[in-house]
């Protein structure tokens, strides 16, 4: 599980990973990822291309996180699978700052089953598969102006390196050889929030993401019956999104009912 709200999405019941070239779309009531809506501080964010959502937002940018897989409101609409609505984290009158950083690596790992057994006790591989996983990030956010003006900024670095086995072998090759491919992700995500108290009864907040996002030997079918030339790199175009809400102050879950939304996006 990754550390992105998406993620969270799958402990809910009737939603699976969805399948896909892109590999990381989810599957709501048994719908396709394009059959999903996404929603990020009011604004719709999905990639339709790909079944996803169109921002990477790391699970501690996450203030309030919902997920509705039936009978949801029409004011979401343009979902037939489900939908997932998530808030922001805001800037306050106390300035509050985390860092934090995961690694993992192969070295780390038990040598995995051999699936064989010799006298009676298992056999085991010589070392586990090769991976590598380094994240670092943080974030930081305070008044400007207390009582009144906010922000809110974070920042991540994620480097992934490990391998995915092909399906079959290419029909031009010798069966068994290269079934086996370096694969590894590189992202670097960023988020700038304003939030302006304009009065007692409205709220303006501006949000500014953008990521920059490298994948290696990605599928292009999604299925388990792919060989080496279906495999490709994603050049990692940067995504960038521009959005602003204007809303009324809520005690309810997913605070903020917007009465005017602004999205710029970019590519």
């Amino acid at each position: 599980m990754e550390r992105d709200f998406s993620s969270l999405a799958r402990l809910a019941p009737g939603i699976t990973p969805g399948v896909g070239g892109n590999g990381d779309s989810l599957s709501m009531n048994g719908q396709r990822g394009f059959s999903n809506g996404f929603f990020i501080d009011g604004a719709t964010a999905e990639w339709q291309y790909y079944g996803k959502q169109s921002s990477t937002m790391v699970q501690d940018w996450i203030q309030e996180f919902q997920v509705m897989t039936n009978s949801f409101s029409a004011e979401f609409g343009t979902a037939s699978g489900g939908i997932l609505n998530v808030i922001t984290r805001s800037g306050s009158n106390r300035y509050q700052a985390r860092a934090d950083g995961f690694f993992r690596d192969a070295k780390l790992d038990s040598a995995p089953f051999a699936g064989s057994f010799t006298n009676g006790r298992p056999n085991y591989l010589d070392e586990a598969a090769p991976f590598s996983q380094q994240r670092l990030g943080g974030f930081v956010g305070g008044p400007i102006v207390r009582d009144r003006l906010f922000f809110f900024a974070g920042a991540e670095r994620l480097k992934k390196n490990s391998s995915t086995i092909l399906g079959i072998s290419d029909y031009w090759r010798a069966p068994g050889l290269e079934t086996v491919l370096p694969s590894g992700t590189e992202d670097h995500p960023y988020l700038v929030k304003g939030d302006l108290n304009v009065n007692n009864k409205n709220r303006l907040s501006v949000r500014y993401d953008r990521s920059v996002r490298k994948d290696l030997n990605l599928s292009q079918s999604g299925s388990a019956i792919d060989t080496k030339e279906d495999r490709y790199a994603f050049g990692g175009p940067i995504r960038t999104r521009l959005s602003g809400t204007w809303g009324r102050p809520s005690r309810k879950p997913v605070s903020g009912t917007a009465t005017t939304t602004c999205r710029i996006p970019g590519s």
